[in-house]
């Protein structure tokens, strides 16, 4: 086990054969091919979000010119910024994904070292990335849970 652990360390006894190239340059183009799927479905959810938003502000102008108000207005906001915010937050792992892809192609492509670091340098951030988002969203359930626990224990 220490042999490895230096041989790994030393990172000079690492040899990516052919079929280890040719599954990293599949896994690469099929990580290509999902960004972009993702960047075409944030693109979508762009255009939906600035349609949302022009449609509500219509229908909100005309409701508030005949009621006289509306405090759906301040929900449907809250409910487009949180839309805005997810869409943002999307973005990152979608950007780490095909940089590292197109890294790992280029560099498979043309036995580039520094570009299939580069590819492995963004796989590790979108990992991270994601690691650390889904850390977060547990936290929330997790606080979610609890303060639904305490509000029942405290309207019983």
């Amino acid at each position: 086990m220490e042999t490895l652990d230096n041989n790994l360390s030393n990172g000079e006894n690492l040899i990516i054969n052919g079929q280890i190239k040719s599954h990293l340059l599949e896994t690469a183009k099929w990580g290509r091919m999902l960004a972009i799927i993702g960047f075409v479905g944030l693109g979508l959810m762009v255009i939906f979000l600035i349609f949302g938003v022009s449609m509500f502000n219509s229908i909100l102008a005309q409701q508030t010119m005949s009621t006289g108000g509306s405090a759906i207005g301040s929900a449907m906001t809250g409910a487009y910024i949180f839309f805005a915010l997810f869409m943002l937050i999307y973005l990152f792992p979608l950007l780490y994904l095909y940089k590292g892809s197109v890294a790992y192609i280029r560099a498979l492509n043309n036995d580039n070292q520094e570009e299939l670091e580069a590819g492995f340098e963004n796989y590790k951030s979108l990992f991270k990335f994601i690691g650390i988002f889904t850390i977060i969203v547990f936290g929330l359930y997790l606080i979610i849970f609890l303060g639904s626990i305490l509000l029942g224990g405290l309207l019983t």
